[in-house]
């Protein structure tokens, strides 16, 4: 499927692979757990308040909005400065990309392919490139 992470062992296929030391995969299922409840949550709700109401007859609630902005700023600040915290280049301290590097990565470019005003800081951008060079990498393969 030339997907990455993967793993091909004795004919099973895994496409999100996680790493074998239990430290590194309780980091990275931390990471994913907060995701849904911080990033994503931002995300969905600006998403709901800014396209789907408004597309269903609604008026743009800007509360929701302002909200959804509030959470998305928040998120943002939290992966610069907890989850990229120090000299990494990827989520939890980690030295190559993990799932949570591509899941989180994927919903950032989703809002800056958007313009959001929500747009990722410096460092959350030097991530998205170290991402995307790896994606060049495999793939030039």
């Amino acid at each position: 499927m030339g997907q990455v992470p993967a793993i091909v062992e004795n004919g099973f296929k895994l496409f999100e692979r996680y790493p074998s030391d239990p430290q590194q995969r309780a980091q990275i299922d931390s990471i994913l757990d907060w995701h849904h409840g911080n990033l994503r949550r931002g995300a969905t709700g600006l998403f709901m308040a800014e396209v789907i109401f408004p597309m269903n007859g609604a008026p743009k609630d800007t509360k929701a909005i302002a909200d959804a902005e509030k959470t998305l700023q928040s998120a943002l600040s939290n992966i610069e400065d907890i989850w990229l915290d120090g000299n990494t280049n990827f989520l939890g301290g980690s030295p190559q990309p993990s799932v949570a590097d591509l899941i989180l990565s994927c919903e950032i470019m989703e809002l800056e392919s958007k313009g959001n005003a929500t747009a990722p800081s410096n460092k959350n951008n030097h991530t998205l490139q170290k991402l995307d060079s790896c994606g060049d990498a495999h793939n030039n393969s």
